[in-house]
């Protein structure tokens, strides 16, 4: 979609209308423009010589101007709906601003479809007027202005296709950083197994000169060896070598799985990019051949043009790749040869590329080597002296302390057996003790409470208290005996005087 324009802003939206608007030069809207100036002075000339007379026969507007407050009235035919389209598309100003407050031209022709709806809207001379009114400076500052909004928009539409083209850009460069992701990771591996079968070769050279300078020594201990020393060294290598081979054999699989996966990774990323591409190229001759001018309306580049742009980028982009390959080998085939050099600098002893001067420089730092071995040595020797000193110091306190312990054993024999004797006299002093406990009770049963003065003064005070109830119930019993013999009288006087109630009713009843 385009961006509107925001010089413009007060030009009259003509979609709702149904009439169509030529597109012209500046030129020729000039030259109408003349045209209607003369056509609008012939017709004030005409209503000033006929005006009591009535207008032509088509559709009247009446409308109150508010700067003039007279009512204008004018036939509105076809011709005349196309002329005020025309000046309003090319007057580009806004009628609310030149007297017409509340009614505005984009309102009007919003609301026109068809020749009876222009009733509502103003007079054309006043229109034409409002045309003619605009200054020359005026026009010439609004066509800078509409000059700044196009160049604005189109920094804006440029600034857009900068955006995505570095976007789809940045998106293949991402693909392609992929793959070349799993080529670096395909040349590490390759670079892995050359180092490993370099330092193989060079581990087998320095075992070969190992073995060379100590083959005097082996031969001299292994000729006091029997055969079946030989035969059994000879079965272990076997086995060892069958073990390396295995080993051998499982790393060469898992490198080669390894690999073949790589390399499937490899063409279906490789595929993707492919299609990307394709998407990429598609979308952007899509947008070349749908790309038209502001002004003209035609198309900015032709077709062929296209073409020969679409092959030049095609070239450049498959000249980039192979360069881009080419410079990744070289990088990796450097890093091989770097790293060749310095593996031969560091396991170079039994590649026979060491020349006299370093052969003298390695004695002289074995020299070195043999002098700080030789400090070292005599320091061992002085800790060995010291270590000495110690060990007879310990010696001595250990023969010390073996006397003492034999001492104490002594004592502790002795002292065992006491406590056998001990032991044995324990069960008859056990004895005694219980006859002497059983005779105890015995005596303190007889004795009863004599010898306990908290159970006799105890016994006392009970004896006291036993006594003290005897006399209290005694007299609870005088009490009691006086108390009953004292109600029995009671009773027989009640008994009496009962006897003469009775009397004395039998008496009443005999008489009645």
């Amino acid at each position: 979609m385009e961006e509107q324009d925001p010089a413009n802003s007060n030009l009259v939206d003509l979609s709702s209308a149904e009439i169509p608007i030529p597109i012209k030069n500046q030129e020729e809207v000039q030259e109408e423009v003349k045209e209607e100036d003369n056509e609008i002075a012939q017709s004030e000339q005409d209503k000033h010589n006929s005006a009591e007379t009535k207008p032509p026969t088509g559709i009247s507007s009446n409308l109150e101007l508010r700067d003039t407050n007279i009512s204008v009235s004018k036939t509105v035919s076809e011709e005349d709906i196309d002329h005020f389209h025309k000046m309003a598309s090319y007057a580009k100003v806004d009628p609310s601003k030149r007297g017409y407050d509340s009614f505005t031209l984009k309102e009007a022709l919003n609301q026109v479809s068809s020749l009876n709806d222009l009733a509502s809207l103003p007079s054309l001379q006043e229109l034409y007027n409002l045309v003619r009114a605009k200054s020359a400076s005026q026009i010439q500052k609004e066509k800078e202005e509409q000059e700044v909004a196009e160049k604005k928009i189109k920094e804006v539409e440029e600034e857009n296709n900068r955006k995505m083209k570095i976007e789809e850009q940045d998106r293949l460069l991402k693909m392609r950083v992929d793959k070349d992701e799993l080529l670096n990771r395909f040349q590490t591996l390759l670079d892995r197994r050359d180092k490993a079968k370099l330092k193989n070769s060079s581990l087998q050279h320095r075992l070969g000169e190992y073995f060379k300078r100590k083959r005097a020594d082996e031969s001299n201990r292994d000729s006091d060896r029997s055969g079946s020393d030989w035969d059994q060294r000879y079965a272990n290598n076997l086995q060892t070598l069958a073990e390396l081979r295995i080993k051998f054999d499982q790393i060469a699989s898992s490198n080669n799985k390894v690999v073949v996966d790589l390399k499937q990774e490899l063409e279906t990323k490789r595929a993707e990019t492919e299609g990307y591409e394709k998407d990429f190229l598609r979308a952007r001759k899509n947008a070349l051949c749908s790309s038209e001018n502001g002004r003209t309306g035609k198309k900015l580049p032709p077709k062929e043009v296209i073409e020969a742009l679409e092959l030049a980028d095609s070239k450049k982009t498959q000249e980039v790749v192979a360069i881009r390959l080419e410079y990744i080998k070289l990088k990796n085939k450097i890093k091989r040869q770097e790293q060749i050099l310095k593996q031969r600098e560091d396991l170079g002893e039994g590649l026979h590329l060491i020349d006299f001067e370093q052969l003298k420089i390695e004695n002289q730092a074995y020299n070195e080597k043999i002098e700080e071995r030789n400090e070292e040595i005599l320091k061992l020797k002085r800790k060995i002296t010291v270590i000495v000193q110690i060990l007879t110091h310990i010696k001595e306190k250990l023969n010390y302390i073996e006397g003492d312990n034999e001492r104490r054993n002594a004592d502790l024999q002795v002292l065992d057996s006491k406590a056998n004797e001990l032991k044995d006299r324990l069960p008859i002093l056990k004895m005694k003790r219980d006859s002497l406990r059983a005779h105890n009770t015995l005596l303190r049963q007889k004795n009863g409470l004599l010898g306990n003065r908290d159970l006799l003064r105890d016994y006392e005070n009970k004896k006291d208290n036993c006594e003290k109830l005897q006399k209290d119930v005694k007299q609870l019993k005088d009490n009691y005996e006086f108390l009953t013999s004292k109600h029995n009288e009671v009773k027989r006087q009640i008994q009496k005087i009962q006897i003469k109630h009775r009397v004395g009713n039998f008496g009443l009843l005999q008489s009645v």
